[in-house]
């Protein structure tokens, strides 16, 4: 029983918001990502806007390309609550 608590504990939500937004500083549109997901521009909108929670097989597809053009691994995936470095330009 600890040990399921000590993993729930650690589990965070990945913020698809950010992993979007990455995506879309990589010129990525919100067609062009619901055409790799086979789902409607609305749909990625309301993953966006945290209207909706992808499906889990949706999500994969999402951190695979958030992963493949950030050159990230998945499990550094935006989450909710994780902390991201800020970068401040000099000069």
């Amino acid at each position: 029983m600890r040990k399921l608590q000590r993993f729930a504990a650690a589990e965070q939500r990945v913020d698809w918001w950010r992993v979007i937004t990455d995506l879309e500083r990589a010129q990525w549109s919100h067609e062009r990502l619901a055409a790799e997901c086979l789902r409607s521009k609305g749909w990625v909108d309301g993953v966006k806007n945290g209207q909706s929670e992808p499906r889990f097989h949706d999500g994969l597809i999402l951190l695979k390309i958030w992963s493949d053009v950030t050159g990230k691994c998945r499990l550094e995936y935006p989450a909710e609550g994780k902390r991201q470095p800020v970068r401040i330009a000099a000069g």
